[in-house]
């Protein structure tokens, strides 16, 4: 498993190589390409990720990660929603959703669960995701337990075309009462 540090999101595909250049900053011990978009299920904005499943899941909370089903189900080309969209869009698990991508596509809900990144509704494959017309490779989510997150934040947006945009996911607080990085706890 794997904490989600940081996401890095762009309207447009961002560059192949930027991957391996946030690779090899201090800190960073994994990042992972994505496709994202903001569309319509059932008629209301979701932000879904277009994932690989048999990596992201590292990514993902726990119990989420350790479900072989739920990520087969998205292999399958089903939606995995959170529980917040699944509960208030009020979405039966196993029954369909109208999604509004490049062209309308109706996707199963094959689970509900804690996907782990901040404010994301739901993640389908990336075969889903490009079908749907989501830009490729247009995000990135950065694991860096041992850095400091505003420090590699501004490291990475340097490295960002115009567009893009870094978001922490995580708070750090400094438990010993000192600036500096001893005692950061994560929160």
């Amino acid at each position: 498993l794997r904490v989600a540090d940081l996401f890095v999101i762009a309207p447009t595909a961002l560059p192949a190589a930027l991957t391996q250049r946030i690779r090899k900053l201090h800190g960073v011990v994994a990042d992972e390409s994505l496709d994202a978009a903001r569309l319509q299920v059932n008629g209301k904005y979701a932000d879904v990720l277009g994932v690989d499943p048999s990596t992201f899941r590292g990514y993902a909370a726990k119990a989420t990660a350790a479900s072989d089903k739920l990520w087969q189900r998205v292999a399958a080309g089903d939606m995995v929603v959170s529980y917040t969209m699944g509960q208030l869009d009020k979405l039966p698990l196993g029954g369909h959703v109208n999604v509004s991508g490049v062209k309308p596509e109706k996707l199963m809900v094959g689970g509900f669960a804690t996907v782990g990144i901040t404010g994301t509704d739901a993640v389908v494959s990336q075969s889903v995701a490009r079908s749907l017309g989501f830009p490729s490779g247009n995000a990135i989510v950065v694991s860096a337990p041992h850095a400091t997150i505003s420090k590699l934040a501004s490291q990475i947006k340097r490295l960002l075309p115009k567009g893009a945009v870094v978001q922490p996911l995580v708070s750090q607080v400094n438990v010993s009462g000192t600036s500096g990085s001893a005692g950061v706890a994560r929160i």
